[in-house]
């Protein structure tokens, strides 16, 4: 497992989810959100990256900038980045797939609003796994409160200090 790997893929998978925020009828999102999910599980290191560009790479009408985008975040060896808390990535990793068929299923419905309004609550999320810039009560109340406020749903409320 490469740290310095696993800190780029999250600024990727951030980057896309700020791209679904901004065009959420994006067609080609659930094919990203895809590819992404194949290498959740974090055991990342050099090639396993370069797997992610060639699947990024592959999907199909996807726009240019928007690729270049994606793939120069996974350029691991650009910034070199420390944990500052790896027993946090490991409490909640179980989030990003979560987050992630979640926001498939809204795109397959195209609930837009809804998908704009998702990506915005959630878009911080790979940040918050690998930075100390915020609690995961904090994290709630900042991001995810207000969605479910607004949708009257109960997502992620497990992060809400009790």
């Amino acid at each position: 497992m490469d740290f310095n790997c696993i800190y780029h893929f999250m600024r990727a998978y951030k980057a896309l989810l700020v791209l679904i925020r901004a065009n959420p009828k994006g067609l080609y999102y659930i094919a990203l959100l895809r590819a992404f999910e194949k290498y959740m599980d974090l055991d990342l290191n050099s090639k396993k990256i370069a797997m992610l560009k060639s699947d990024i790479n592959q999907i199909k009408n996807i726009d240019a900038i928007e690729k270049e985008y994606l793939t120069n975040e996974l350029n691991a060896y650009n910034q070199n980045r420390i944990f500052y808390d790896i027993n946090k990535l490991n409490k909640y990793t179980y989030l990003l797939p979560v987050v992630t068929n979640e926001m498939i299923k809204l795109l397959e419905r195209k609930e837009y609003e809804r998908v704009h309004d998702f990506a915005d609550a959630v878009h911080n999320l790979p940040e918050f796994l690998v930075t100390d810039f915020w609690t995961a009560d904090n994290y709630y109340k900042v991001y995810i409160k207000p969605y479910n406020k607004k949708w009257k749903d109960t997502f992620l409320c497990e992060l809400k200090v009790r």
